[in-house]
């Protein structure tokens, strides 16, 4: 008699399941670990990923026209400040800023998804920092060395200027990149869940409290 009541507990014990456990593979087919009667399903930003990850990791731009107006020192070949910048992309963009700088300010090309920033360059005096915006969640940008020369280019009321021209043709591919928003630049990721138990229990918000978080 003790063999046997130990033997209907253990039996007992194996068919009444955790609230959190199935079994290796059950009737629905869903895998252990997950709770019994959980259904999982791709939320909207999950599935926005996905589909963005498909889109071309790169592009290319053609730069032509650059035309960089350094204002100088007086009557010398110091440079005072950069006046101005000018330069097309594929032929057809116009991109142009006064006082852009070389620090990394950000100027828009007119209206179209295009944006620059005029810097530095690594084996020539100047560079482009190229953006392109897709859509609010995706993103390419590439920076490129532009090859000038400089030249007189007479004086005004204002002072003395150089202006340095575009001599050969230039190529800058842009890296896509992913992102929710424009301001934030962690991609955002959620696995959502709906609860689907006789219990009547709804598990939800911990579960995608658990199921949030970001790509840095």
């Amino acid at each position: 008699m003790q063999i046997t009541s130990v033997l209907a507990l253990a039996g007992l014990a194996a068919a009444a399941p955790s609230n959190f456990t199935l079994s290796a593979r059950n009737a629905t087919g869903y895998p252990a670990g997950f709770p019994a009667g959980l259904k999982f399903r791709r939320s909207a930003p999950f599935a926005n990923a996905t589909a963005l990850a498909t889109r071309d990791e790169t592009m290319s731009v053609d730069v032509s026209n650059l035309s960089v107006d350094e204002k100088l020192v007086g009557n010398t070949l110091n440079v005072e400040s950069i006046a101005s910048v000018y330069f097309n992309l594929d032929g057809n963009v116009t991109c142009t800023a006064q006082n852009p700088g070389t620090s990394g300010t950000l100027f828009d090309c007119g209206s179209t998804p295009y944006s620059f920033t005029l810097v530095n360059g690594t084996s020539t005096q100047f560079a482009l920092q190229l953006y392109h915006t897709v859509d609010n969640t995706t993103h390419h940008s590439g920076k490129g060395d532009v090859e000038t020369y400089c030249h007189d280019g007479g004086s005004s009321a204002l002072g003395s200027y150089e202006i340095c021209s575009q001599v050969s043709p230039a190529t800058i591919v842009l890296s896509l990149a992913l992102a929710t928003s424009l301001t934030d630049k962690h991609l955002k990721w959620k696995v959502a869940f709906t609860i689907d138990s006789s219990d009547g229990t709804d598990g939800t918000s911990d579960l995608n409290a658990r199921h949030d978080g970001d790509f840095a």
